[in-house]
């Protein structure tokens, strides 16, 4: 629901599916295969044991938030963009969340997962 016109078509869903057709598209959508995005990219996403690693396109920052809204974040340094990050799982945190910041601002945001 947005009532400000020029905040409109600002984002994507970004789907993970093999063909383009109406059926793989729904299975990706109700399988949780995707993500949101004003432009930035997430290239894969690997939850390993206690451990969750993500390779991006350019990035300012690429940030983990859990319950308690606790953020833990990756941020360029000197200007140079970061690509990947990796972050560590609490069981206390009950699920996380991923979002990539680029230069300009623009984000692209992971579905919350469980830990």
């Amino acid at each position: 629901d947005n009532h400000h016109i020029d905040s409109m078509f600002g984002g994507w869903v970004m789907i993970n599916a093999d063909k383009l057709d109406y059926a793989t598209i729904m299975s990706a959508l109700q399988n949780g295969n995707f993500y949101s995005s004003q432009g930035p990219e997430i290239i894969s996403l690997v939850k390993d044991g206690n451990k969750v690693k993500i390779k991006t396109s350019g990035a300012k920052q690429i940030a983990m938030t859990t319950y308690g809204r606790k953020t833990k974040a990756f941020n360029a340094k000197n200007g140079e963009p970061i690509t990947e990050a990796e972050f560590e799982l609490i069981p206390s945190y009950e699920y996380f969340r991923i979002t990539v910041t680029d230069f300009e601002g623009k984000h692209a945001l992971t579905q919350a997962y469980k830990v």
